[in-house]
């Protein structure tokens, strides 16, 4: 199912890319003026790396081993693919106001919007290797102090699309082995770096970093007890899908919704400046 949700926003991301730049990367301002700073943006689930080896891991993202997560029944998945696509990523200021950050600065991908700078999307990121498409590793920001991020997901194409805000597949074993879909919902969330503002400059690369600790999303939530009771029930092909629209009863109604407010309440921030990047 991967390669058809990756199809399916062909259009709309060559078209975010071509927007922006009139290629496949964002490209920020040049010339006189405010030429902005070099940024990377990365959304990367944390499986409990050292923040050396969540760093390195972002540096050089490959493709990874499946993820593994388990709920509170100790039933184990394995996650082969995990995707979040953002419609919209808005940068948020210290203190300097937006329209002026923007003087000098001639990008017509950014815009003002409650103090703050807006890139609209879509941008999907693969959150085994922290990457976006199209690519969120060689764009500009005006240069400023930054305190924060918020990005914001709604739903493409209606509820149980695979165009659906948050993305997550795999296998798991229930007395056999099933494929598993996890199609989450619209949601929307704001992260503030702990301690003093970054500084975004010409002469540094910043990057906003945000974590999923993997370990959380199924916190409080019981799939195998849902599936012994029967108030989730398999896909006729054997699989097991969860989206808004999925059949639910009982003390299992709240899946999907328990399921996104874990991811979200799971994200961290790290804002970084480094002389020579990643």
């Amino acid at each position: 199912m991967r390669s058809v949700f990756i199809l399916t926003l062909s259009a709309a991301l060559i078209s975010a890319a071509l927007r922006c730049s009139g290629t496949s990367e964002l490209a920020g301002a040049t010339g006189s003026g405010n030429p902005g700073g070099p940024v990377k943006v990365c959304l990367v689930a944390d499986t409990g790396l050292s923040e050396n080896a969540l760093l390195k891991k972002v540096a050089h993202p490959v493709q990874r081993p499946g993820v593994e997560i388990s709920d509170a029944g100790n039933l184990s998945f394995s996650i082969d693919s995990m995707n979040i696509t953002a419609q919209r990523i808005l940068f948020i200021l210290s203190d300097l106001d937006c329209q002026k950050a923007l003087e000098g600065y001639n990008d017509s991908c950014l815009t003002c919007d409650s103090g703050s700078l807006a890139l609209e999307g879509p941008f999907v990121f693969d959150l085994h290797t922290g990457k976006s498409q199209p690519a969120l590793d060689s764009f500009r920001l005006p240069e400023a102090d930054y305190i924060g991020i918020r990005f914001e997901t709604r739903n493409t194409k209606g509820a149980g699309s695979q165009n659906c805000p948050m993305y997550i597949s795999g296998i798991f074993n229930y007395d056999t082995s099933h494929a598993f879909s996890f199609l989450l919902n619209s949601f929307s969330f704001t992260l503030l770096r702990k301690g003093p503002p970054a500084r975004v400059s010409r002469n540094d690369t910043t990057s906003f970093i945000l974590t999923f600790a993997a370990r959380h999303w199924l916190d409080f939530l019981d799939l195998g007890s849902c599936l012994d009771g029967g108030h989730i029930r398999f896909q006729n092909d054997g699989s097991l899908l969860i989206d808004q629209n999925s059949p639910r009863s009982g003390p299992c109604m709240n899946t999907e919704a328990v399921m996104r407010g874990n991811i979200q309440n799971s994200a961290a921030l790290k804002i970084l400046s480094m002389k020579k990047g990643f």
